[in-house]
């Protein structure tokens, strides 16, 4: 075991960049310990958003822009990190001061009954939602099995459960001091103030005789084939103009997964409106009827339910994942989340302000440096269209120059569900899961006629650009070829089998050459979009690397590319992509929230899963000759554009 830390302290790290970060680490107890419970429920406490104190009091009143939680559960002495992310006009030292201050300052400021029911609830609500999950579930036993019991998991809830102030409060007296901080440089005493930490766990001791609670619901053993879904789901017109999608099933825990997605607007009435859809889209569930946005949070909590509201462009999304019996309340909560914003000033510049610094935060990272030049570079609409790329400032003086106001005219202009498409796939009740979505919705008409924007074709543009990213330690490779393909043409399925053996797939011939024989690349590998509704396909190709490798990785991916088109795949590699592809989809089949997904597109396509039998059925019957034939009609590389952003110059240097 290491010893003890013996004194605070504190590092400075000065590198090219645009925001700031402060933080700081504190050794804690093995993640078998019972301070392991008392410091999840702390960090809830401290840093959850929106009701964590750090949120607070560094959040609401600006001082930050961003502040996250790590803490880590190891076999042995673990640590947990506060971090605040900061724009660059706001004080370092103040927010630091800050920091500190609520952290190590909890001896002044207990924790309130009130923090510590709500820290129980979010945390139990997550571990609800992993026994529901068995993907999620196995991974966290493994870690529980890492830390010497697969047991541990369980015995964790129980501890959370029997949760007391003082437990908190011990905790944090111990863990949260001077001696025990760092921040950065070492600073000597002459009087240690030294935690005391526990002595190891004897874990087989402590779960010899450990009984869980009873078990959860099974659920029904539900064949996946595309027949019985179809059997199973009614798709339903509204009076309103919404489409329900409902595929009923018995499933563990009672679970239900549901999507929402509003689509309104035209070219035209949307003009220069890109920056006010989006942040219309964000700032609906941060505040809404008579629940302010922690609320919401807590509320969310409390029905053990995950939800997500997203919007950009013609759409705003809804997806949540929640249970039978709480289904009814999360439809009341998202009609008001949709129907009745509350679009408060603060919110409002709180959202600016983050958005803002999260995109000053891109402005020397390579990824979204080279991703945004593509984009650019391949744009073929006029300035204002909302489907048209931007580049950083213009993003940015749109977000700066948005009013409150705009947003609420939008809401009232655009928002309705005369075009939308609900899916609930899932335990409950059709008959009045039916009957409450048509009470909540039916009178909620869109203000304004809907046609959907339609993807222009773009050309090939065969380009090279470079940029640079001084200081940064990765570079970024991108490319873009352009390729007239709807997922209705014959080729579609041939291309994406042989996307797969080129980059698409867990095994592929970009991440095979680049990071396992020639390890220039810590990723890679190739990515096919097709619409549904007309050919405006693209082929991206991407690769993380150190700028040194530059002219290699070109050397290589040159290579691969000449060989892929010239000799084309073998039957082997479409075995494989075959293979891969169509398992793939049956496990998306096989979860609810991939389902409920799959449902809206279709429906939005007006397709059922007929389409998706057709495609089956070509995945399984396509030659090889024909993947070949479609590479050569459709993938060039001369006429990709290439773009490169890393610190070259740095490179060249050494």
């Amino acid at each position: 075991q290491d010893p003890a830390q013996d004194g605070s302290r504190e590092v400075n790290v000065r590198r090219i960049g645009d925001i700031q970060l402060t933080a700081v680490l504190y050794h804690t107890a093995p993640g078998s310990h019972k301070d392991a419970a008392a410091m999840a429920a702390l960090s809830e406490v401290l840093a959850s958003t929106p009701n964590g104190r750090l949120h607070q009091s560094l959040i609401e009143k600006k001082l930050a822009v961003n502040v996250n939680p790590w803490n880590f559960d190891l076999a042995e002495r673990g640590y947990v990190v506060f971090m605040a992310e900061l724009n660059k006009t706001q004080s370092l030292q103040e927010a630091r001061k800050v920091l500190l201050a609520e952290l190590e300052g909890l001896q002044q400021k207990p924790v309130t009954e009130a923090e510590l029911k709500r820290a129980k609830a979010s945390l139990l609500s997550e571990i609800d939602k992993t026994i529901n999950d068995p993907q999620r579930l196995a991974v966290q036993l493994s870690e529980s099995i890492a830390n010497g019991d697969w047991r541990l998991f369980f015995l964790h809830r129980d501890r959370i459960e029997a949760l007391t102030l003082a437990d908190l409060q011990a905790a944090a007296t111990n863990y949260f001091k001077e001696s025990n901080r760092t921040l950065g440089h070492f600073i000597p005493t002459t009087t240690p103030d030294r935690a005391k930490f526990p002595e190891p766990v004897d874990v087989d001791k402590l779960v010899a005789n450990y009984k869980g609670k009873a078990a959860a619901t099974e659920g029904e053993v539900f064949d996946i084939s595309l027949a019985n879904i179809e059997k199973r789901t009614q798709r339903l017109a509204l009076a309103s103009g919404m489409k329900l999608i409902l595929t009923p099933k018995k499933t563990r825990g009672e679970t239900v997964s549901g999507l929402l997605t509003l689509r309104f607007g035209d070219q035209t009435s949307l003009f220069n409106q890109a920056s006010t859809a989006s942040v219309a889209a964000n700032l609906l569930s941060r505040g809404a009827g008579n629940l302010q946005r922690a609320q919401i949070s807590a509320k969310l909590d409390e029905l053990k339910t995950q939800l997500e509201v997203s919007g950009s462009g013609q759409t705003v999304t809804v997806r949540f994942d929640s249970l039978r019996k709480n289904l009814p309340e999360v439809l009341n909560l998202i009609r008001d989340i949709l129907r009745k914003p509350q679009f408060s000033q603060k919110e409002f510049d709180l959202l600016i302000e983050e958005s803002v610094a999260r995109l000053e935060s891109q402005r020397s990272e390579p990824n979204a440096m080279g991703s945004q030049a593509m984009a650019l570079a391949l744009d073929t609409y006029p300035k204002g269209d909302v489907r048209a790329a931007r580049t950083l400032d213009e993003s940015i003086a749109a977000l700066k120059a948005l009013k409150l106001d705009q947003v609420k005219q939008f809401h009232s202009g655009f928002y309705g569900v005369s075009n939308s498409e609900f899916a609930l796939v899932g335990d409950f009740d059709s008959a009045a899961s039916q009957a409450q979505i048509g009470q909540l919705f039916n009178d909620w008409k869109s203000p304004k006629p809907y046609a959907r924007l339609k993807a222009d074709p773009k050309n090939p543009k065969a380009s090279v650009i470079q940029l640079e990213a001084p200081d940064k330690s990765n570079a970024f490779f991108v490319a873009g070829l352009p390729v007239p393909l709807q997922d209705t043409n014959p080729e579609f399925v041939p291309l994406q089998l042989a996307n797969r053996v080129l980059g698409g797939g867990v095994k592929s011939r970009l991440f095979d050459r680049l990071r396992q024989k020639d390890g220039l690349s810590y990723g890679a590998g190739s990515q096919l979009s097709a619409s549904a509704f007309e050919a405006s396909g693209m082929w991206a190709l991407y690769a993380i690397y150190a700028p040194q490798n530059l002219d290699k990785l070109k050397a290589a991916v040159n290579e691969e590319l000449a060989k892929f088109v010239k000799d084309g795949i073998t039957a082997e590699e479409l075995a494989d992509a075959k293979r891969g592809w169509q398992e793939e989809r049956k496990i998306s089949r096989a979860q609810d929230r991939a389902l409920a997904a799959g449902h809206v597109a279709q429906t939005a396509a007006n397709r059922t899963l007929a389409f998706v039998e057709k495609v089956d059925a070509q995945i399984d019957t396509v030659t090889l000759a024909e993947v070949n034939a479609a590479i050569r009609k459709f993938f060039n590389p001369a006429q990709f554009l290439n773009v490169y952003a890393g610190d070259f110059v740095a490179k060249n240097k050494k």
